[in-house]
């Protein structure tokens, strides 16, 4: 899709790395039709309206997923690209930038203490 501002929703609250976290906008190209591979079971945390009138899917699209690889914590977070040249407001964002900290703190050691 194109690059343009959207809704980051939190479906799973629960979560360590989403509990507490609202909804919220940022400006970003929105990847669909991701492929689930490996047959590995996963947790989807924040989805997105991907808009046809955008170049998407139609669909609610996973932004933030959270699963287990053998003995790994694996976070997937699709947000974060810069639009050719433009300012980096997807970087500035504060909710954005506090998504992806507790995602990687969850990552790195199973709890979240970051990022209020």
């Amino acid at each position: 899709g194109t690059y343009h501002e959207f809704e980051v929703k939190i479906v799973d609250a629960d979560h360590p790395i989403t509990k507490g976290m609202e909804n919220f906008r940022l400006p970003d190209e929105l990847y669909h039709k991701l492929v689930h591979m490996h047959n590995v079971d996963c947790r989807v945390l924040a989805t997105a309206f991907s808009d046809p009138e955008q170049g998407g899917s139609g669909n609610d699209e996973p932004m933030m997923v959270a699963t287990q690889y053998g003995a790994g914590r694996v976070y997937h977070h699709v947000l974060g690209h810069v639009y050719g040249g433009g300012p980096m407001t997807t970087f500035e964002n504060k909710p954005f930038q506090n998504s992806l900290l507790r995602g990687c703190e969850w990552a790195g050691t199973g709890d979240v203490k970051c990022c209020g």
